[in-house]
């Protein structure tokens, strides 16, 4: 596709929505990101993936996906970023909507909402954080930093030489500003934390119970299904005391099984629909820049995962986000979204990253992926 001179490159998977034995669906990375090839490998439920694509843009050096996200009707980020779409999996399959979000925690007579979920706050606010943070809190200090930018440099080095350079690179002094403002424990802050263990089920829904168990001496394991409440305010909650947490989307949630914010919406009912302004991704670059470039769409019946390749010398170009939204057109979608792109983009068959002809066997360690898998061998 494109002209004659220049032509996209495109990798391509159809999936019936009628598919009894296939499943679409997003899953997360360990919390120091992975190339998507070996996310299936790690990720048991999906190490029968047939194929799978990258998903959420991330905050750079954290590999912390950006605005709402829930896996497995568990929150991993709460808080909407600018106007940004989601991308909404049900019991009944996928759209895409803006979302508004915020969880509820209730005891005795008192309602407090809880302001971030995983993410580092040096503030009055309320924390949460579970094991998709990490199996341990706090998870880092600023004296692991070195290391950590030195991978960040390794990995970056490894994009490079896969032919991709989209992203520019961090200065140590960003690279601080962002792991330590998400992620590090200052024990010079004087926090308040306690533990809550789930009583019935977890994830999305009002009124989902929790044991308290008090934490006195840090660090502290999070287990699955865990939540480990940090706060300036010391709430009057005793071990084995009772809270409720309360979830309230600004849409049905009953049937809500994983949300992705990404951005913007390309196709809405059969009509290419660049949303960028709207929602915020106003850069030239992203908008009009020839890039690598990932997208997720549906029709009545089919779901379309897709990924363009980036620029190859003379004859293969990148694609704008008005020429993505046009490839989605063509294959049939009537809506469609865009997925981060650039040196994430991914496709990957068989642990090899087809839209990187250059280095099928790397890619840039991502935050979230979408997969489609074989339902039976779940």
């Amino acid at each position: 596709m494109g002209s004659r001179s220049k032509k996209l490159k495109v990798h391509v998977a159809k999936m019936s929505r009628k598919s009894k034995n296939l499943v679409l669906e997003p899953h997360l990375v360990s919390e120091s990101g992975r190339q998507l090839g070996s996310l299936i490998e790690f990720d048991s439920t999906h190490s029968n993936s047939l194929v799978s694509l990258n998903a959420s843009f991330f905050q750079g050096g954290t590999n912390l996906p950006v605005g709402i996200t829930v896996i497995n009707k568990e929150v991993l980020q709460l808080r909407k970023y600018k106007n940004w779409s989601s991308i909404i999996f049900t019991d009944n399959g996928l759209s895409f909507s803006e979302l508004e979000a915020k969880v509820n925690l209730s005891f005795a007579n008192s309602i407090v909402e809880i302001d971030r979920f995983n993410y580092r706050t040096d503030s009055t606010q309320i924390v949460a954080y579970n094991s998709f943070y990490n199996t341990q809190f706090p998870r880092v200090n600023e004296v692991e930093l070195d290391s950590l930018y030195i991978k960040y440099l390794i990995d970056n080095s490894l994009n490079t030489i896969a032919g991709d350079e989209t992203e520019e690179l961090m200065s140590i002094n960003d690279f601080k500003e962002i792991y330590m403002s998400t992620m590090d424990f200052d024990s010079t802050h004087n926090y308040f934390y306690f533990k809550a263990i789930p009583i019935n089920s977890i994830g999305l829904g009002k009124n989902k119970e929790y044991r308290v168990e008090s934490v006195k001496n840090l660090p502290v394991e999070i287990n699955k299904g865990e939540i480990l409440f940090e706060s300036k305010m010391k709430f009057p909650l005793f071990d084995n005391d009772t809270i409720q947490l309360s979830s309230d989307l600004n849409i049905e949630e009953n049937s809500i099984n994983h949300i992705i914010s990404t951005t913007p919406i390309i196709m809405k009912n059969g009509k290419v629909f660049i949303n960028s302004k709207y929602e915020g991704a106003t850069s030239r670059r992203f908008n009009s820049n020839h890039l690598s470039r990932s997208a997720i769409g549906y029709n009545q019946d089919y779901y379309f995962i897709v990924a363009v390749e980036p620029n190859q010398g003379r004859n293969i170009k990148g694609a704008t986000l008005l020429e993505l939204a046009w490839v989605m057109e063509t294959l049939g979608a009537t809506d469609a979204i865009n997925l981060d792109g650039g040196g994430s983009t991914s496709f990957v068959i068989n642990k090899k990253n087809l839209a990187f002809p250059y280095s099928p066997n790397y890619n840039r360690k991502i935050s979230t992926g979408i997969s489609i898998f074989k339902k039976e061998n779940r």
